[in-house]
């Protein structure tokens, strides 16, 4: 089963993306909303892909901690946004 991390600020949208996966078959095994919390959790939840919503709480970006998980990990990444 993939493990996917969901990385967004906006909890309803997160727990919809969360319901969604799981009914795909797909394993959520955590949702971050700020940069810190995503880098923390990409080490201890291994996930094999993220879910990254571009804006989050907090001074840092998806797109930084999109470079982490990349360069770091080797995750990767799907970019989220509600920006046009």
């Amino acid at each position: 089963m993939k493990k996917v991390l969901i990385v967004e600020d906006e909890f309803s949208i997160a727990l919809d993306l969360e319901v969604y996966l799981e009914e795909l078959g797909y394993e959520v095994v955590g949702i971050a909303d700020h940069y810190e919390q995503a880098i923390e959790m990409m080490e201890t939840e291994k996930p094999h892909i993220i879910l990254m919503d571009i804006h989050l709480k907090g001074s840092k970006t998806g797109i930084e901690a999109a470079k982490i998980a990349y360069q770091t990990y080797r995750i990767p990444v799907i970019f989220l946004s509600a920006l046009t």
